[in-house]
C-alpha cells in the first residue's frame, strides 16, 4: 500500500513539473476540460469556459466542477490552493480536495488552429467544411461552441430534412437548454432522440447525432457539447 501511495505521489510531482515548466505552446492546443459549475465568487472563470493543459486556477474557498474531454472524468474541486489543468485530470496543491467520477461521454474533439489568450472570448477552429467529424451528444439540448467566422445565425438541420432550426448567435456559445427561442420566436423543445443533424454558423459546419440511450437526458455541458 505504501509503495502504491509513493508511486502516485511521484507521478503527481512529475505531472506538476511538466505543467509548471513546459512552455504552453508545447502543450496541447485543444481544450482539455470544460467548466460545468462555479460555486462562489471571485473567480475569473464561469460555466462553459474551456480550460487548457497547463492552465492554473487559484481557489480561495470556492468550488468548481470540471469535465475532462479525453478521460470523461468529472472533478468537483474545493478548498484553498492551486489547481493545475492536466490532459486527463487535474493536479492540485495545498488545501485542495478533489472528488472524481467517470461518466459516459463522446470524448469531444476540437480541431483548433491556435489558442486564444485568456482575455479573449473567441475560440479559433480550423475550417472543417462538410467533412467535419460527427460528435455524439447525450442530450436533446446541445451546447454549441463556434469558432471565428460564425456570423450571426446558427442553423441546425436534421439529416432527413424533417427538422430545421435557426437561432440568433450572440457570441461564440449557444446553450439550447432552458427558456430559448428560435429566430422566429418559437420556443425550442429539443431535438429528436436518436436523430442525426448538421449545424452551420457562417463558415463553420459540423455533424452530430443525439444518442437515444440512458444518458440521453444528461445536463452536463460535456455530454451536450458540439464544437466546430
Amino acid at each position: 500500500m505504501g509503495n502504491l501511495m509513493n508511486r502516485r505521489n511521484a507521478l503527481s510531482v512529475i505531472a506538476l513539473i511538466i505543467l509548471l515548466y513546459v512552455p504552453k505552446p508545447l502543450l496541447a492546443l485543444e481544450p482539455a476540460a470544460v467548466i460545468e459549475e462555479v460555486n462562489g465568487t471571485g473567480l475569473e472563470y464561469q460555466a462553459m469556459d474551456f480550460l487548457y493543459e497547463g492552465d492554473k486556477i487559484d481557489l480561495n474557498g470556492q468550488e468548481i466542477v470540471l469535465s475532462y474531454m479525453t478521460s470523461c472524468s468529472v472533478e468537483r474541486i474545493s478548498g484553498a490552493g492551486e489547481v493545475f489543468i492536466g490532459y486527463e485530470r487535474s493536479v492540485v496543491r495545498y488545501g485542495i480536495k478533489v472528488r472524481r467520477k467517470q461518466i459516459i461521454c463522446s470524448k469531444t474533439s476540437f480541431d483548433l488552429s491556435a489558442r486564444q489568450g485568456a482575455e479573449s472570448a473567441a475560440i479559433v477552429f480550423r475550417t472543417t467544411g462538410s467533412k467535419a467529424a460527427k460528435n455524439v451528444i447525450y442530450s436533446r439540448f446541445p451546447v454549441f461552441a463556434v469558432g471565428e467566422g460564425a456570423g450571426e445565425e446558427l442553423v441546425v438541420e436534421a439529416s432527413d430534412g424533417s427538422e430545421r432550426f435557426v437561432f440568433l448567435l450572440n457570441g461564440n456559445r449557444l446553450d439550447t437548454a432552458g427558456d430559448i427561442k428560435d429566430k422566429a420566436g418559437k420556443p425550442f423543445e429539443g431535438l429528436k432522440s436518436g436523430g442525426r443533424y448538421s449545424v452551420k454558423a457562417g463558415e463553420r459546419t459540423a455533424g452530430f447525432s443525439v444518442d437515444g440511450g440512458p444518458e440521453a437526458a444528461s445536463e452536463r455541458i460535456l455530454n451536450r457539447l458540439v464544437g466546430f
